[in-house]
Order: structure tokens, then C-alpha cells, then sequence
């Protein structure tokens, strides 16, 4: 006699949205897709059948680095030029195939310093979530050579392309069970000299976390009192040096 495990279907049609959660007693997958108003049916059906493929499915993901600084504003960071694009999101990724999106956040100083400071890239940690090995095939810009600052702006930071325990990756490879794909996007490069920058924006950045505390001297040659403003004697001083 043969015995096959019942499966538990959830679907909520939301107003945006079409949701399920598929159960099949050894894992749980979940799916999205936009609810067809004028055929609730369909969706449900669309739903369905992109949460049975999750087990073997494929997922095409943009991520973006920064773009340059301009003669007169900082550059955009995470963000695709010139289509504006800011690229794929948590959410969907997760909901469309069996990938956990660890961790992504802004790249600290990975935007060149300069009196006009580059966009920042990201940091974007991938696992499987049902503990499975996967392939990648992918690349990331100027892992080789960085966005070149100008008019005495820095560079930007190059990208990365690794596994967690440290293993480069180039091309496509299998990703192990367990294992964490981490990719870092790069910064663009600074326009202007970085001590030319507004003390008081610098100070922002570093609050928000953009910038580190060795950029703030080593770069910017600005000094912060322990609330966190500016230091203006030391920082006069700080950026004669």
C-alpha cells in the first residue's frame, strides 16, 4: 500500500497580493504574485503553481552599487543608473523561491570620500532556507578595479564575491548546503577633496552609519566631541595636518 502525506494550502487574496503557504508535511513554501482583480481564480492558480515549482525553481536577482559623486551632490547609492533602478526586493525573493536573505544593508565606507561623497554599495548575505545546496552563476562590477574618484575625490570600494567561510567565487558554482553566499556591490568614487566637506555632513554620515570613525580622520580630518558634534577647533586643526 502506498501512503502519500496530504498537503495544507493557505491562501490569502489581499488587495496588492496574492499570498499562499503550501505545507507538504516535510517543508513549508510560500509564494506571492498580484492578485488578478478582474479573475480572483487565476491568481490563486498562478500562486499555486509558482509554489509547487519552488522546489526546483530558478530566481534572476539585481542588486546595485553605488553610482559616482557629482560636481554638486553626493552619488546614489544602491542604485542603478541611469534607469533608477534600486533592485530586487527581500520580500519577493523570499516569497517566490526556497532563499533566505540573511542580511542587506548599506556597505560602510564603501562610497569614495571627497567633498561630494560616492554612493554606497550593499552587503547582501543569501542562504537556503530548506538547508540545500544551490547554484549561482553571477558577477559583480569592478572587482578588479574600483570607480575612480576625481579632482582629488577617492576612490570607491571594490566588490566582493565570496562564501561566508571565506571561499572567492567566480562564475558559477555550487553553493553547499549550510553555506552563505555574500556578495558586496561597490561604492562610487568621490568627487572634490573629502576636507573640503561640510563638518557638520560628515558628522551626519558617520551618525548614520555611512562612514566610519577612522574615514572621519583619515579622510575627512574631522574630529567629533563625545555627543557627537563637531569638534570645530580640533577639527580646524585636524585638517591642516
Amino acid at each position: 500500500m502506498t501512503t502519500t502525506n496530504p498537503a495544507r494550502i493557505a491562501v490569502d487574496i489581499g488587495g496588492t497580493f496574492t499570498d499562499i503557504g503550501l505545507e507538504n508535511g516535510t517543508s513549508l513554501v510560500t509564494a506571492k504574485v498580484l492578485t488578478t482583480r478582474d479573475d480572483p481564480v487565476r491568481g490563486v492558480i498562478d500562486v499555486i503553481r509558482i509554489a509547487s515549482d519552488n522546489a526546483n525553481c530558478s530566481a534572476e536577482l539585481t542588486h546595485n552599487g553605488g553610482t559616482g559623486a557629482r560636481p554638486d551632490k553626493d552619488g546614489l547609492s544602491v542604485t542603478a543608473l541611469p534607469s533608477g533602478v534600486y533592485g530586487s526586493q527581500v520580500e519577493i525573493t523570499e516569497s517566490t523561491s526556497p532563499l533566505l536573505v540573511r542580511r542587506r544593508e548599506l556597505r560602510t565606507d564603501s562610497g569614495g570620500a571627497g567633498k561630494f561623497r560616492g554612493g554606497l554599495g550593499q552587503i547582501i548575505e543569501i542562504e537556503s532556507r530548506e538547508n540545500l545546496p544551490f547554484a549561482f552563476f553571477g558577477t559583480v562590477d569592478r572587482v578588479k578595479y574600483p570607480a575612480r574618484g576625481c579632482f582629488s575625490g577617492k576612490d570607491g570600494a571594490r566588490g566582493h564575491l565570496a562564501l561566508k567561510s571565506g571561499q572567492l567565487i567566480k562564475g558559477k558554482q555550487q553553493i553547499p548546503a549550510g553555506e552563505t553566499l555574500v556578495f558586496q556591490t561597490p561604492g562610487g568614487g568621490g568627487y572634490g577633496d573629502p576636507k573640503k566637506r561640510s563638518p557638520q555632513q560628515v558628522a551626519r554620515d558617520y551618525a548614520a552609519g555611512l562612514i566610519s570613525r577612522n574615514a572621519l580622520k583619515r579622510y575627512y580630518g574631522v574630529v567629533l566631541k563625545r555627543d557627537g558634534s563637531v569638534d570645530t577647533k580640533a577639527t580646524r586643526a585636524q585638517r591642516k595636518t
